[in-house]
This record gives structure tokens, C-alpha cells and sequence, in this order.
């Protein structure tokens, strides 16, 4: 299982506005942004650990910052160190 964290000493993410960070377009406490994105970074993130089997979670206290931490599961199998088809295929230099 690949695991990270990234975490922030930041004005923290209250509760109430934790069950919904991932959605997209959704912004926290509009009073404390200054116009700027458009709230799908954590949406894609979330996106992305789920297609791959994973999930992302965030942990947070206001006035503490926050912590995002992910899992995605990776294979015990050995990748094939044999070259594709296409990769085979492409012209060498010369």
C-alpha cells in the first residue's frame, strides 16, 4: 500500500465544511479566500486515489491546520520488464 500525508500549519477546516472538501466546486469559508480557484483540486485528487483503489482523507482542527492523507494499494507482482509492442516498434536513432 503506497501511503502520503502533506500537511500545513494553515487556519485548519472546520467540521462541518470536512464532509464536503471533496466536491468540486465546493470552497470552505468564502470570507477567507480572495476569489482565485474554482475548488477541484481536492475533487481530482479524490478522484484520482479512487481510481486507482485508494482513498483520500483529511484530518483538521480550526486554527491547528490540516493534514491530507492518501492510500493507493499497489501490486506484490513483479512488473514485466519485457518491452510493449509499441515500444518495440519505434525507430532508432541513426
Amino acid at each position: 500500500m503506497l501511503e502520503g500525508r502533506v500537511a500545513d500549519e494553515g487556519p485548519g477546516i472546520s467540521g462541518s465544511d470536512q464532509g464536503r472538501i471533496f466536491e468540486r466546486f465546493y470552497k470552505a469559508d468564502r470570507t477567507r479566500t480572495s476569489g482565485g480557484g474554482t475548488g477541484l483540486g481536492l475533487a481530482i485528487a479524490r478522484h484520482i486515489a479512487e481510481g486507482h483503489g485508494g482513498a483520500i482523507r483529511v484530518e483538521s482542527e480550526e486554527g491547528r491546520g490540516a493534514t491530507f492523507a492518501f492510500t493507493i494499494p499497489i501490486s506484490d507482482a513483479p512488473a514485466d520488464p519485457r518491452p510493449t509492442a509499441a515500444a518495440s516498434a519505434r525507430p532508432t536513432g541513426g
